[in-house]
Order: C-alpha cells, then sequence, then structure tokens
C-alpha cells in the first residue's frame, strides 16, 4: 500500500535538482525470449500453435497435461506469460460448473501459476462448455481451430494481463476510521491506494498519480462525489475511468443519483472491505481489457497513435517537471512496398507483426512504442538522451535484419528499417517538433542508403 498525503508527495516542494537525485531512471529489462505454456496431447495441433507463436516471436513450451506444464513452469519461471488449455480431453460431461474452481486448484497453488492468465481451447461451442470455462477462471475461451490473427490477439490480451501492475486506487474519502480500515485491507491484498484529502484538486491528483480507479465520498467537502463523477464524465481522458462512490445512505434514490451523475457502482460505509475490493477489481479488470482493445493495434500489438499521443503528453509534462531528457524515435521499414509487392501482403503483416512483438519485449514497460502509420513506427524512452537511444535502437535493428521471413512461394527474404531520433528538449517541447525533427533524420537515413539509424546534432 502506498498512502500518498499531498504533503508527502514527490515534486511537489522539491527543487529540480532534488528531483533529479531522488528520482533515477529504471534499469532495462534483461532480453529475455518470453514464452506461452500450451497444454495438449495433439502433437498436430502443438506443431501449428508452435508456428503461430514463433511468428510473434514468443516461445512455446509444450505439455500433455497439468504434471508437466507444472514441471515447465518451475524451471522456466516468469518467462511464461500466458498457458493456453485445450479442454477438449476433459470429460466434462461429468465436471459440475461448481467444480470447475477446484479442478484447476493443483496448478494454481503454485506461485509462478497463481496469476497466469489462461485461454481454454475447445471444439465445442456450446454455452454449457462456456460457463464450465469461466467457473475455472478461463480469461479467454477460443473455439478450435484458431485463426492466426485471433490467436495474435489472444497472445496480446493474455500477455498485457500478465504484466499488468499492480491496482492503483485514488480514494478520496472524510471517514477516517472506514478509510484507515479499508486502507489496511487494501494493503494486504497487494493493491497501491494514494490517498488525498482535498477533491477540488481531482485533476491535478489524477495527472500526477493516473490510477486505475477513483473511489470518492459522496459527501467529500468541497467537491463531492457526484460532482467529481460529472466533472470527469466530460473529459475524454477520464470518461472510461472507474469511480465508485461511497455513501451514508444506501437508499434507492442516492443510488439513482450516483448513477445518473455517471458513476460506475455505488457502495456504503457499511460495505465489507472484501465487497469493495472485488467491486473494484471487477471494474478495473474490465476496463484495462477494454483499453487493451481499443489501444493496441491488432497487427502490431502495439500502441495506436490516439493512446500514443495521450501518454506522450504525460510523459512529456513528466519529464519537463523533472528536468529529464526524452528520446523520440521514428522507425521506418525499408522498401515495404517492395516486400509487400515481391512476397505477398500476408508476407508484409508477418513483417509487420513481429517488428511489432520485438518491440515489445526489447523496452521497459514505461517506454511507449506506437504504429504511427503503414510501416512507420514511433518509440519514446523517457529518461534517456539522444547518444543511449541510439545505441539501444543499433542493437534492436541488427538483431531485426537478422530474422528470416517467409514469402507467398516458400522463399526466404530479409528485411531492415531506418530510423532518426530526436531529443526532448533539446529539439523540440512538443509532439509536432519532436517528430518532424526525427522525421527529418529519417530521411536523411533514407537517402544514406537505409538500414541505419541517424540522429539529430544536439547543439551547445
Amino acid at each position: 500500500m502506498r498512502i500518498l498525503p499531498r504533503e508527502d508527495s514527490l515534486s511537489q516542494n522539491a527543487s529540480p535538482k532534488e528531483s533529479r537525485a531522488r528520482v533515477q531512471p529504471a534499469p532495462r529489462r534483461a532480453e529475455r525470449a518470453s514464452g506461452v505454456l500450451w497444454i495438449d496431447d495433439d502433437p498436430q495441433f502443438i506443431a501449428r500453435a508452435r508456428l503461430l507463436a514463433e511468428q510473434l516471436l514468443m516461445h512455446l513450451h509444450a505439455a500433455k497435461n497439468l504434471e508437466q506444464a507444472l514441471e515447465i513452469m518451475a524451471l522456466s519461471g516468469d518467462s511464461i506469460q500466458a498457458a493456453f488449455l485445450n479442454i477438449d480431453r476433459l470429460n466434462l460431461d461429468q465436471l459440475e460448473a461448481r467444480d470447475a474452481q477446484r479442478w484447476l486448484a493443483g496448478f494454481r497453488a503454485t506461485p509462478g501459476t497463481r496469476r497466469m492468465p489462461m485461454a481454454f481451447l475447445s471444439t465445442r461451442d456450446d454455452l454449457r462448455t462456456r460457463v464450465w470455462a469461466a467457473h475455472a477462471g478461463a480469461q479467454l475461451f477460443l473455439k478450435k481451430p484458431i485463426d492466426p490473427t485471433e490467436f495474435a490477439q489472444a497472445i496480446h490480451q493474455l500477455v498485457a494481463l500478465r504484466g499488468a501492475p499492480n491496482p492503483r486506487i485514488l480514494i478520496l474519502e472524510r471517514d477516517r476510521v472506514f478509510l484507515h480500515t479499508l486502507c489496511e485491507y487494501l494493503h494486504g491484498h497487494a493493491v497501491d491506494v494514494l490517498v488525498e484529502d482535498d477533491a477540488t484538486e481531482i485533476l491535478t491528483h489524477l495527472q500526477r498519480s493516473v490510477p486505475d480507479a477513483v473511489l470518492v465520498d459522496a459527501r467529500m467537502p468541497g467537491l463531492n462525489g457526484l460532482e467529481l463523477c460529472r466533472v470527469l464524465r466530460t473529459m475524454s481522458r477520464w470518461q472510461d475511468l472507474p469511480v465508485l462512490i461511497v455513501g451514508d445512505d444506501p437508499g434507492l434514490g442516492a443510488r439513482l443519483a450516483a448513477f445518473q451523475a455517471g458513476c460506475d457502482d455505488f457502495l456504503t460505509h457499511q460495505s465489507d472491505p472484501a465487497e469493495i475490493l472485488a467491486r473494484v477489481q471487477t471494474h478495473i479488470e474490465r476496463a484495462r481489457l477494454m483499453r487493451q482493445r481499443a489501444d493496441r493495434d491488432v497487427l502490431t500489438g502495439l500502441l495506436t497513435r490516439r493512446a500514443f499521443l495521450e501518454s506522450l503528453a504525460a510523459r512529456l509534462s513528466e519529464v519537463a517537471r523533472n528536468e529529464q531528457p526524452l528520446a523520440f524515435c521514428l522507425l521506418d521499414l525499408d522498401r515495404f512496398k517492395r516486400i509487400n509487392d515481391t512476397h505477398g501482403h500476408l508476407a508484409g503483416d508477418r513483417v509487420l507483426a513481429r517488428l511489432g512483438q520485438l518491440l515489445q519485449h526489447r523496452f521497459r514497460v514505461e517506454d511507449l512504442r506506437a504504429r504511427w502509420g503503414g510501416e512507420e513506427v514511433v518509440v519514446v524512452m523517457a529518461n534517456e538522451g539522444i547518444h543511449s537511444a541510439r545505441m539501444i535502437l543499433e542493437r534492436i535493428r541488427s538483431e531485426f535484419a537478422q530474422l528470416d521471413f517467409v514469402g507467398a512461394n516458400g522463399e526466404v527474404f530479409r528485411v531492415s528499417f531506418s530510423a532518426g531520433i530526436a531529443e526532448f528538449p533539446a529539439h523540440g517541447r512538443d509532439v509536432e517538433s519532436l517528430f518532424n525533427s526525427a522525421d527529418r533524420q529519417l530521411y536523411a537515413a533514407k537517402t544514406a542508403g537505409r538500414n541505419c539509424i541517424l540522429r539529430a546534432p544536439l547543439i551547445n
């Protein structure tokens, strides 16, 4: 739990020099192959799944049963991002829905699998099978045979769930006894809590903490919960943020007023903390899944341009406040039209998909990677200067240029990309300036022969 009253928050009273000393860039994540666990005993289906996984730069670990799956998990640890289970081998006719959760208890009992996102596979598509899968804890249900695009979407969705951070809840509450009890309970269930006293500063609180949900007292002084909710629903960035109202009056009138104001749920100060946590988690998980589907490009798994620009605004504000650099990188696949014309559009799609997967696995979680349009990709690294950013991209450029792709007629080919890099604030303080500067360097890289990375010059 992190209880952060405004007087204790970083950067409120710290000088720029103190902020730089206290906020250090996070170390880059080790470059390790991510994998998926496939629990099935059909060798042909496993072979097809392995090919699909390799196209997404994922290693597939195959297990014939749950016992083998546990052995693989013990050896591979947290490199496995998601699990796919073929339930056709199970005798579902003899397994009741109430037994479903107990059926996977052995698999979920180990630390590495406790939060493992799972997809169930079946040739059966009846309602009873789907109900059983839902009770057993499946995040996704996929009908066999699996379409490659559907498989890619499932991988992106499950990996996002696996890598999701602890839920972060912003609480504005006047009842100190209720607040203390709730925070203690949330702390014991791996929830990050941020407590604020002034509801009139809600926009500042949201900009600084970017919570997954807001829990607000209906009678909060200055700006009550209903007014706060109405304000948020008028702002595009916060329209989908789960807002839960906590009131003293459990009557129908109070609940109707809260829902008419746009809240997602209504609780009372007599609600049990376990119920509050369950409701909050449900809203957060649903919001994350909806955001994942809306904010991610289906083919590459990278952010869409809209989601990228929204996140970039927060990054620019943060680095400006802390007087830190930011690297803005624009990548473009070389001769991509020729690839589509020569090897087929499906081969071109595979090239884009593998580039997207490579960029997802070679950066920190907080780095932004987006498909700007067509074959153009943008990468933003906060707290990185232009020199270190170029070194990082050079390693990725070299790795990508060594990947083999297969064309429509079975021919093997390779692809390269070129890139241009600009730095905040040296080359601009807004998106347009940084993009134009990086684009000029990208054009120069293309002119210089492609398959290279150029950076904008720094002026002392």
